[in-house]
């Protein structure tokens, strides 16, 4: 009888450890179609900001003019502000989500979706995307993807290019101190 449950044992261990192996077999596609890469880019800039709008996100500059953005989820405002910014030692509201690469995007392409071009390389999973932008001729943006979300955004078509880190929720004391300082200066 025992012998009768080890083998019984076994047989589901390898069931189970062969199923676990199968799964994990699935490869990354190496290449996109301008349709894939699109479609995959409008459910990240979508689910990216929607992230950022119901736990907020801190983006950090780490190349070019230092900065940092904060956007709190609304019901979190304070005195009905939400995101604000520091740069260059100056607080500064912001009244819209669209200055930030997580919401950016998807705030694009509600408006003018058919007018922006997405390519993906398959070599880092990033998405790049061109579009014009108020006349200035194209503006080509580089986000790094993980999960399904942007986690850095690269303007490569700035004068003087940068990169933004993006991370989403668990704000800091020190990300707080930056959305009150900015109201507050404001004589909100």
């Amino acid at each position: 009888m025992k012998t009768l449950r080890i083998g019984v044992i076994a047989a589901l261990l390898a069931l189970g450890v062969a199923g676990c192996t199968a799964t994990h077999q699935i490869e990354k596609p190496t290449t996109k179609t301008p349709a894939q890469a699109l479609a995959d880019f409008k459910k990240i800039a979508k689910a990216s900001c929607d992230k950022a709008m119901s736990v907020g996100v801190v983006e950090t500059s780490t190349s070019g003019d230092p900065f940092t953005i904060v956007l709190v989820p609304k019901a979190k405002a304070y005195k009905d502000f939400s995101a604000a910014a520091l740069e260059a030692n100056k607080y500064t509201l912001i009244y819209e989500n669209d200055s930030f690469a997580s919401c950016g995007a998807a705030n694009t392409f509600s408006v003018s979706g058919a007018a922006i071009k997405v390519a993906f390389d398959p070599a880092d999973g990033s998405y790049t995307t061109t579009e014009n932008c108020y006349g200035d001729g194209p503006c080509v943006f580089k986000y790094t993807v993980a999960k399904g979300l942007m986690t850095s955004f690269t303007n490569l078509s700035a004068k003087t290019k940068y990169t933004q880190t993006i991370r989403y929720g668990n704000l800091t004391a020190a990300d707080w101190e930056i959305l009150h300082k900015a109201v507050d200066q404001q004589g909100n």
